[in-house]
């Protein structure tokens, strides 16, 4: 047993020094990241946005000079100072642009997260391309090395958080003090796995794979079965789908929800499981497959297109139809096709960008569909809650001069407009709850409302919070204090040397005149005696 764990321990050497020496500038940024987060973690100090936007932007160096460290060209292969040079100069103003147009503004704009997100994405994409040979099987010893490494980081997971909670139960350690310890270690984890796993990618291009490790895995008749159930799945669930839009089809059922999401998770699913089945000599999943998954992608592709020429393009639409796309690219050069699998991420980290950067971009293309739809309409009644909708969402990215006739237009009816805002949350979950003395869940009036000790009023535009008849917290223009807070999930509120924590769950309002109708909220409160 002791000579299992001895030979894990020196065979992961060779790993490590090659993930140092194939990837070093890669290595660097990970540990200075994991340094950073750590210090987030466990010393809670000042200008934490700032260290976690230098946090961000070292993940995103470290994808950048992972694809960049894969490079070969000549000339730069043999000189190692011209190497170096490059490598630092590139890195350094890819840093520069990304923190100043994306990480800078993260926290405040739905747009650059994602970008950033999409700049993973490809990057990511790119990392997989260039340590991919014109073979299946590096395809699928890339994903085995992946699929083990993260089991491994849930194992790990799992039981440090065992061991924690057991911890704060016997000796009531704080759970803020208990939860940064754990964070500390799940990071540091995070970073000597990911550090392996780059050091075993490695191996891919720049070594010769082991042939008896590759005759062993191809021959692992447990994969057999496994790959045997995954087959099942897939046809019984293909079946499933097709089974709803026949029946949709011939009228036996109405449509009440969309299965477009569903054809493209499995579409991915199927041909990541296509392709692990080209690394061994089995038939679970064929051309037939292929076929079965192209019909569902060409259903899905006249949903979306059916969607968007009624309704114009939303971000999510759009992605939807990228999705599309590049499936049935995809789907087409599996079927006639032998060596693709490089092409194919070039071409998804290359959709990544065009979805987030340009005019072609995801919000770009929803803003001019969308005012193209607002201009379309008529400004009437029966078209006011679509029109209503259309401005809300182009409110978010345009100026209020560019939408100012269809504002007066919302704003001259008389008529209640509801904005209704859902915050799916578990409060437990978020909060430390035995910290304060208050926690009532799930308050929901127009008026009056009495929960033991404490009564909710909604009178005029004022909300006032009574416990045992003593004012705890009285708020005079409640529209104003809450419609720029609507959005988000919780407001920290002080009254009186109280603390109150509020989390809107749902609210109601007249947007011409200035005043909230009814509300719906959890509170948490902590007196100040305690």
């Amino acid at each position: 047993m002791f000579d299992k764990f001895y030979n894990i321990f020196t065979g992961s050497k060779k790993y490590y020094k090659s993930a140092f020496s194939i990837y070093f500038y890669s290595c660097v940024f990970s540990i200075i990241g994991c340094l950073l987060l750590s210090i987030i973690t466990l010393f809670n100090i000042n200008y934490v946005d700032t260290i976690f936007q230098y946090a961000l932007l070292s993940i995103l160096l470290v994808f950048v000079s992972l694809n960049l460290e894969n490079i070969n060209f000549k000339f730069i292969r043999q000189n190692n100072l011209i190497r170096h040079l490059f490598l630092c100069s590139i890195v350094v103003i890819s840093g520069i642009l990304s923190y100043t147009y994306i990480i800078k503004l993260i926290e405040s704009s739905n747009i650059a997260i994602l970008q950033y997100c999409m700049l993973i994405f490809s990057l990511s994409a790119l990392f997989v391309s260039f340590n991919l040979r014109f073979n299946f099987y590096s395809f699928f010893y890339f994903v085995s090395n992946l699929c083990s490494i993260s089991f491994i980081i849930l194992l790990l997971f799992i039981l440090f958080g065992i061991t924690f909670i057991s911890i704060d139960f016997l000796f009531n350690i704080s759970f803020y003090d208990i939860y940064r310890i754990y964070s500390f270690c799940l990071i540091l984890i995070f970073t000597i796995s990911f550090v392996f796993f780059i050091g075993k990618v490695s191996l891919i291009n720049h070594y010769s794979i082991d042939t008896k490790e590759e005759k062993n895995i191809i021959n692992n008749k447990n994969l057999n079965y496994l790959f045997l159930i995954f087959s099942i799945f897939s046809y019984l669930y293909i079946g499933i789908l097709f089974i709803y839009f026949l029946a949709f089809f011939f009228g036996v059922i109405d449509e009440k929800y969309s299965a477009i999401h569903l054809i493209i998770w499995f579409s991915f699913f199927g041909i990541l499981l296509f392709w692990l089945n080209k690394s061994f000599d089995i038939k679970y999943f064929g051309k037939l497959f292929l076929l079965l998954l192209f019909v569902l992608n060409i259903i899905s592709f006249y949903s979306i297109f059916i969607r968007i020429s009624d309704y114009g393009f939303t971000p999510l639409r759009y992605f939807v139809l990228i999705s599309c796309l590049f499936l049935f690219i995809t789907i087409i050069f599996s079927y006639l096709f032998h060596y693709y699998l490089k092409i194919l991420f070039y071409l998804f980290a290359l959709l990544c960008i065009i979805s987030s950067f340009g005019s072609f971009s995801a919000i770009s293309i929803s803003i001019s569909s969308q005012l193209n739809e607002l201009k379309k309409l008529e400004l009437i009644d029966e078209n006011r809650t679509r029109i209503a909708n259309i401005y809300y969402f182009l409110s978010d990215y345009l100026s209020n001069g560019e939408l100012g006739a269809y504002k007066e237009f919302i704003d001259s009816k008389q008529s209640i407009i509801d904005s209704v805002k859902y915050v799916d949350f578990d409060i437990k979950k978020i909060f430390n709850v035995k910290d304060f003395d208050v926690f009532i869940q799930n308050i929901t009036f127009d008026t009056k409302n009495s929960i033991g000790d404490y009564k909710f009023i909604l009178d005029s535009n004022k909300l006032i919070i009574y416990e045992n008849k003593k004012v705890l917290l009285s708020i005079d223009d409640l529209y104003s204090f809450l419609i720029d807070k609507v959005n988000t999930s919780a407001i920290d509120l002080n009254y009186n040397g109280n603390n109150f924590r509020l989390h809107i769950n749902s609210i109601k309002y007249d947007i011409t005149k200035h005043s909230i109708l009814s509300l719906s909220f959890d509170i948490l409160i902590k007196h100040n005696n305690k």
